[in-house]
């Protein structure tokens, strides 16, 4: 599960952050970044984001849990753009 979840975190985090060739950052560095930003979110937002980009569609999540679909999606946009704009470039 580590494993796989870890891989899904690195292709969301590659998918949020367009490295440019005047940006480098390690993906580890990255990763690291992310876990401790998602970790001062609030419970429900860090959770909406490990769901979707685990994989989820926000319409199937909405559907299984009866949360309004643009609820979901503007939690993980909420999410998203924190991590995007306090990953640390080098």
């Amino acid at each position: 599960y580590t494993e796989e979840f870890d891989r899904k975190k690195l292709e969301s985090l590659s998918n949020t952050i367009h490295i440019g060739e005047s940006k480098q950052i390690s993906i580890c560095d990255a990763m690291k970044q992310m876990d401790n930003l998602l970790d001062k979110t609030f419970w429900y937002d860090r959770t909406v984001f490990e769901i979707i980009s685990g994989g989820m569609s926000i319409a199937e999540l909405a559907r299984k849990t009866n949360i309004s679909y643009y609820s979901l999606y503007f939690t993980y946009k909420r999410v998203k753009d924190l991590i995007k704009n306090n990953i640390e470039w080098d």
